[in-house]
């Protein structure tokens, strides 16, 4: 039996149905043998774009998502995209190959060991093919597992190798799918000591991040605002998960004026499932007087960049029920921080970023926001890419629930989305995927439209051309130096897409705007709106800016 056909049984056991790649003469065997499997193949056109696609189908999911890459070239090409799963810790399985054994002189050969323990985080270098079916059950437990992406990397002539059915007799007990772990609860001495700093809180505050999105973790939340009289907040992958007057918004360098004091001003901070890095934590200056208790299941988030007072290890909607538990015996409902001017000030400072004067020319990038916010289907995944109109869709593309978007900066890089939402509307057909993109990335990563058109996916990239890149732009403004390196001529997208075989449209008034909104959804393949939207129209993040301050995890 071929080393890669045992490969090829061991993703089987792993119940792997789908597996993103750009064939090579690396890997072509073991794609053919996959494919004759069930396994659906999705062909891609850049190995970028396929890491990219595994990780947004990873995200959607919560599965671990699974691409195949050849050696050398077909690694390095991929850097980018593994850097961003593993700021991310997407479960991402990655099988590469490697220049043959010894040849350190081949044609593909580099260092790709290390590279990938650089940028994926992890990998396990197969040196005898007796021993591939247990490697691969090593990367499927660390990823699956929360450790972040692994990678099974493994030379060319080894898959190609003949392993013997007796030495495969051993391996059996590997043959079986990698075991998620259960969910935790910190013991009962901890969780009293984080109701007695609770209680003691006269302006508490609940901070919830990516880790505290599920309904019972926003329930128990909840309950324990309106017992403590405590406003809520949320990092930016925890987003519209509360809601109502309570609800300051974003927490961090993305929060408004009263977000900014009520964090400031608070006494202590129940922060659930969110890092609590230097843009959440307004780079030390929020939470200054405030103790915080730290609740997540990573040990090694505690502290990481901002110092905490109580770590709460385990999950969040089970150490939160505990808290529940343990509050209940406490007096009635406080008043807490919900101090009526308080509460005005984060109403107004919501109603500013919904009032505003339409600019002429180019189309108003809130308008065509507030115009697509209100068209879109109800269940949808929106995914966004990063750049100077993104925090323009943070502030009006509203959500049901933060799990309804895809952020793709986790490395501050733009033109990762078209591939991320490529492999999120792959893996959830059943809602809407709606792609928001800057003309910059999008020329980035127009070599993925194709997949998305032989793939007949249906999903929907809004590409929101300004003309340049818009966050530099912006620097260069504050900065009074000269734009004009910033600025491009764009081509027309819609054009470039229709010859791809894409459904597009090109939007220059808000009424070819709202005719193109009947488009979106329909089940035919992907659509593409090349929308010209005006350049002078700063986000409020940018006002004043000199240097890039975005990010958030």
């Amino acid at each position: 039996m071929k080393t890669y056909e045992v490969v090829a049984e061991a993703l089987a056991a792993q119940e792997v149905d789908t597996v993103f790649s750009l064939m090579t003469s690396d890997n072509m065997s073991m794609l053919s043998r996959l494919e004759k499997q069930g396994v659906t193949i999705v062909r891609t056109r850049t190995e970028c774009g396929a890491v990219a696609m595994a990780d947004g189908y990873a995200r959607a999911t919560g599965r671990a998502g699974v691409v195949s890459i050849g050696a050398g070239p077909s690694v390095a090409m991929a850097g980018t995209a593994l850097v961003t799963a593993r700021k991310r810790r997407s479960p991402l399985v990655v099988i590469a190959g490697d220049a043959p054994v010894g040849e350190r002189h081949h044609l593909k050969y580099f260092e790709q060991h290390r590279f990938f323990e650089n940028t994926a985080g992890h990998c396990v270098t197969v040196t005898a093919s007796r021993d591939v079916v247990a490697d691969a059950f090593e990367v499927f437990r660390r990823a699956v597992g929360g450790e972040g992406p692994a990678v099974l990397n493994i030379a060319v002539d080894l898959l190609e190798s003949e392993l013997p059915s007796s030495e495969l007799e051993d391996l059996t007990r590997y043959m079986a799918a990698a075991a998620r772990p259960e969910p935790m609860v910190p013991t009962e001495a901890p969780l009293r000591r984080a109701v007695e700093m609770l209680q003691a809180a006269e302006r508490p505050v609940i901070v919830a991040g990516r880790g505290a999105t599920d309904e019972r973790s926003r329930l128990a939340m909840q309950t324990i605002g309106e017992r403590l009289g405590a406003l809520y907040g949320s990092s930016l992958q925890g987003q519209y998960l509360f809601g109502g007057p309570h609800d300051v918004g974003l927490v961090g360098t993305l929060g408004t004026s009263s977000s900014i004091r009520a964090m400031t001003e608070t006494d202590c901070a129940l922060v659930v499932g969110a890092s609590l890095n230097g843009y959440t934590a307004g780079h030390g200056q929020l939470f200054q007087d405030a103790e915080i208790i730290h609740v997540d299941r990573r040990s090694e988030a505690f502290g990481a960049e901002t110092p905490v007072d109580l770590a709460l290890c385990g999950d969040a909607a089970e150490t939160l029920e505990a808290l529940v538990a343990l509050l209940s015996d406490a007096d009635g409902p406080r008043t807490g921080f919900r101090e009526p001017e308080l509460v005005a000030q984060i109403a107004e400072d919501f109603q500013a970023i919904d009032e505003y004067e339409p600019v002429g020319g180019r189309l108003d990038q809130r308008q065509v926001l507030d115009t697509l916010g209100a068209a879109l289907p109800a269940q949808r995944r929106v995914v966004v890419d990063a750049g100077h109109f993104a925090f323009f869709v943070i502030d009006h593309i509203r959500l049901a629930n933060p799990t309804e978007r895809i952020w793709t900066a986790d490395f501050a890089s733009i033109g990762l989305a078209v591939s991320i939402g490529i492999g999120v509307a792959t893996a959830s057909p059943e809602a809407a995927t709606v792609v928001f993109v800057g003309d910059g990335g999008f020329a980035m990563s127009l070599a993925e439209l194709d997949t998305a058109v032989r793939h007949r996916i249906p999903m929907t990239f809004i590409v929101m051309d300004d003309g340049a890149y818009g966050a530099e732009l912006r620097y260069l403004e504050n900065r009074r130096e000269e734009d004009h390196l910033a600025r491009f001529t764009s081509p027309s997208w819609a054009d470039i897409a229709s010859a791809y075989g894409c459904r597009a449209v090109t939007v220059r008034t808000l009424e070819e705007l709202e005719a193109a909104c009947d488009l979106i959804g329909q089940d035919d393949g992907p659509l593409l709106l090349d929308v010209k939207v005006d350049a002078t129209v700063a986000n409020r993040q940018f006002r004043g800016r000199t240097t890039s301050a975005a990010g958030a995890k």
